[in-house]
Formats: structure tokens, sequence, C-alpha cells
């Protein structure tokens, strides 16, 4: 059965020091389309516990779990493990609009961190996020050009705190 309605949205206020220069939107995905492949080469991605992508990049992290904390460990080629947690950014068209995709494959929804740097700036700026729910995944769209997100702080959540944005 075809699904007609792929995406669930949820729009978000502006979190940076102009809130009307951009607009966020959030989306649960909740028909299932293949996690994209791997990417090689991105090893230099993760650092001190933050990884940090680019537009045009798909990046797969390993993680090991502290209680309800998910310590990224490793950059990993494949995504064979179950818990592997896989993260595209890409530029949709011509308009400069941005997508974050970050697929969950843990049995209890994703909360995590993310910060954008824009053009011309030096210095990242905090974005509000969604959590990701357990084995889907959220797509964030940004209106703005943003040259790379850093992303941290990882939890994992009880289904009760699945639906609060920050």
């Amino acid at each position: 059965m075809l699904n007609v309605f792929p995406f669930l949205g949820l729009a978000l206020g502006a979190t940076v020091s102009d809130p009307e220069a951009r607009a966020e939107q959030v989306m649960s995905r909740v028909a299932k389309e293949p996690v994209p492949s791997c990417e090689t080469g991105h090893s230099e991605a993760l650092a001190n516990g933050v990884i940090t992508i680019k537009p045009g990049q798909t990046i797969c992290v390993s993680f090991q779990a502290q209680g309800d904390i998910l310590v990224p460990t490793a950059i990993v080629e494949a995504s064979e493990k179950k818990e592997t947690l896989v993260i595209r950014f890409w530029k949709e068209d011509s308009a400069g609009d941005m997508f974050l995709a970050l697929f969950n494959p843990f049995p209890s929804p994703l909360r995590y961190e993310a910060y954008m740097l824009l053009p011309d700036s030096s210095q990242h700026q905090h974005t509000s996020t969604c959590p990701v729910l357990s084995r889907r995944r959220n797509v964030e769209f940004w209106n703005i050009p943003v040259t790379e997100l850093t992303i941290s702080n990882f939890k994992l959540l009880p289904e009760s705190q699945a639906t609060a944005c920050r």
C-alpha cells in the first residue's frame, strides 16, 4: 500500500539571534524507506563526542551506551550493526533549502543537540531539534544556507518524552 502522506510535520520557531532570519521544520518519517548507505572518508567527523557534518555528506556513527546516554565511539563505513546512527545532510535545490535526516536504529526515542554554522560566521548557533522516534527518521529543514552542523549530547528517552522539541 502506498503511503500518500509520508511526513508528519511540526513547525518550530527560530532559535537564532534574528528569529525572522530563518524557518525550521522537523518531520518524523512514518513511511519505511531504505536507510542511505554509509560513506567512506569521514573519520575526522567525530571529535570529543561531537559529530561535524557538511552538506552532501552521509555519516554513520557507532555508539556506546552509558545508561540512557549514548556516547559516539567511531565513524563507521557500514551500518550492518543495529546500533549505527545514520546522519545525512544535503541541499535540496537552488533556493538553498537545507535538510538533515537522522535515522534512529535504537528501541527508544533519541534526543540530540545541534548547532549550525552559517556562511560568513565563525561561531555555531544553536538550532532547535525534536527527538527521533524509535526506528524512524526525522528530517529537519532550513530555508537558509548552512555550511556545517555539529551534533552531540545523544540521549535515549522514554516514550512519554518523545514529543518535546527544544
